[in-house]
């Protein structure tokens, strides 16, 4: 069960004290929010992530719903852009993005972009191509979910002349 075993070994640096959210249902949703919140962060930080930058967030799970609230509330991005399939995901990601996309509306339209920061929380790696080309200069792209799609990039060029910086985020 590895980390989600009812106990498990890890280093104390690693360990945080949930004692008190513990003793109520809220608490404990809460406490259940900590890990993919913290993907998100270090997700942002490893693409260092300023204030006023444009964001463009693929996915709105809890790391990429976590990554936009973060943009917003944190960073003081200038607008944050959400992509993702389901309806009920991108009604709730509103909340917290200026504008919310289904994929095929987002990849199909010519007027979003440019972005200063990717964050690829969906693990639809066959949209990132199109998406590159819809960075800025010197963005920075920070992929981490995994999918079973193999990463192919057509956008070289776009990468090279925009440079481009792409990363991988392993999170917590």
């Amino acid at each position: 069960d590895g980390i989600f075993a009812e106990m498990a070994d890890v280093p104390a640096q690693l360990a945080a004290g949930i004692g008190d959210l513990a003793g109520t249902e809220p608490g404990r949703q809460a406490a259940a929010c900590i890990e993919p919140a913290a993907c998100a962060l270090v997700a942002l930080q490893s693409a260092s992530m300023q204030p006023g930058d444009r964001v463009l967030v693929m996915g709105a799970g809890p790391i990429g719903l976590f990554a936009a609230m973060l943009c917003r509330q944190v960073f003081g991005a200038a607008s944050v852009d959400v992509v993702e399939p389901a309806a009920f995901r991108r009604r709730f990601a509103r909340k917290w993005a200026d504008r919310v996309h289904a994929v095929d509306e987002f990849l199909g339209a010519s007027d979003s972009g440019p972005y200063d920061v990717m964050v690829e929380a969906s693990g639809s790696l066959g949209n990132l191509d199109v998406s590159l080309r819809r960075m800025a200069a010197n963005a920075r792209i920070v992929l981490l979910a995994r999918g079973v799609e193999h990463l192919h990039v057509g956008a070289v060029d776009h990468i090279v002349t925009h440079g481009l910086c792409i990363t991988g985020s392993r999170g917590h």
